[in-house]
């Protein structure tokens, strides 16, 4: 079991490996509740990208860090389109509203990101989709932070 504290996704890694955009490369982050979700999908391919998964804590979870939930404006590198994407479980997807089933190619390559990784995936039609994470625009363990009150 992989457990990290808090992790800085863009001091605690060496260079070579913070400019990756090889999502067979690059570190894998999920908070462990969305592993423990996760985990109970029934999807060998989602099994294999949890256990090369290093898991965090919600509240140490990079702000930056594409989490279930999240909201993500990318663009498209073939056509320069913008589109806000979130990674959802299957149940609420609509890729026609930019909510990818976690189950699908495009949930598994956004999942675990940052900016300004470039992710790509294939299509169903069996073509290649590169995506630039360009920034994160909702991230369901930050809004949590941020409503925290703390009591003196």
């Amino acid at each position: 079991m992989k457990i990290s504290g808090s992790i800085d996704t863009e001091k605690s890694l060496p260079a070579a490996v913070r400019f990756l955009h090889n999502r067979a490369m690059r570190p894998l982050l999920v908070t462990e509740a969305d592993y423990a979700n996760l985990s109970l999908l029934e999807s060998p391919r989602l099994r294999r990208w949890l256990a090369r998964a290093t898991r965090v804590w919600s509240d140490a979870m990079p702000v930056n860090v594409v989490t279930m939930n999240s909201r993500v404006a990318c663009t498209d590198l073939a056509t320069g389109e913008r589109r806000v994407l979130s990674v959802v479980y299957p149940d609420y997807a609509d890729a026609a509203a930019g909510r990818l089933s976690v189950l699908t190619e495009a949930g598994m390559a956004l999942l675990g990101s940052w900016p300004p990784h470039v992710v790509e995936w294939l299509r169903p039609d069996g073509t290649l989709q590169r995506v630039r994470i360009e920034t994160l625009l909702y991230q369901p363990e930050q809004d949590l932070r941020s409503k925290i009150i703390f009591a003196p």
